[in-house]
């Protein structure tokens, strides 16, 4: 797996800020369990204790772990053996990061952070907000870059590390599997 992906979503801040404003994305406008028939998969990592549902025609395409952290990628593509190089058209993908950070379980520390870092990247966040995923304190952040991609990012504490779901793409759809997001379900 090419990590180049995960930089680019996790970075997605490093271009000046875009002159045009869309309209702040619609919350929920996407339920995957209700919506038209759509079959769902599941993602389950049993250690870290969560799981979420995603559209069943994408493909998990692998990630890594580090001493800091690991992430995991979804993709509404098959990117083949090399993994994710580049979104094609019309291409969705949700990343799945955890990390341990220094102050642990400290959420409000850990949003600060990351805010600054979107605004020092040039990235323009176009809505934040706090909201319950699974009863989980979620902050969603909306942001925009210059090349005009939007991109969605949950943060929420996850024991002593936080998890990071971000996505980039087909925003409703991704909107909504991140709010399936389930927590000490993985291990059932």
């Amino acid at each position: 797996m090419r990590p180049l992906l995960l930089i680019s979503l996790l970075l997605v801040a490093c271009t000046p800020q875009a002159t045009a404003t869309p309209a702040p994305l619609p919350t929920a406008q996407v339920n995957l369990s209700e919506s038209t028939p759509i079959d769902l998969a599941t993602y389950r990592d049993a250690e870290a204790g969560l799981e979420l549902d995603y559209p069943a025609g994408w493909t998990v395409a692998g990630g890594e772990t580090q001493s800091r952290g690991s992430y995991v990628q979804i993709a509404s593509w098959d990117p083949g053996p090399g993994g994710i190089s580049s979104i094609p058209e019309g291409g969705s993908v949700l990343g799945i990061a955890i990390y341990l950070w220094d102050p642990t379980g400290d959420l409000d520390a850990r949003v600060k952070m990351r805010r600054a870092n979107f605004v020092d990247s040039g990235n323009q966040i176009l809505a934040e907000e706090e909201l319950l995923v699974n009863g989980e304190r979620t902050v969603r952040f909306h942001l925009l870059s210059t090349d005009g991609s939007e991109t969605i990012i949950y943060l929420l504490a996850l024991g002593d590390r936080y998890l990071e779901l971000s996505g980039l793409g087909d925003l409703p759809t991704l909107d909504a599997a991140m709010r399936s997001l389930r927590i000490g379900a993985a291990s059932q």
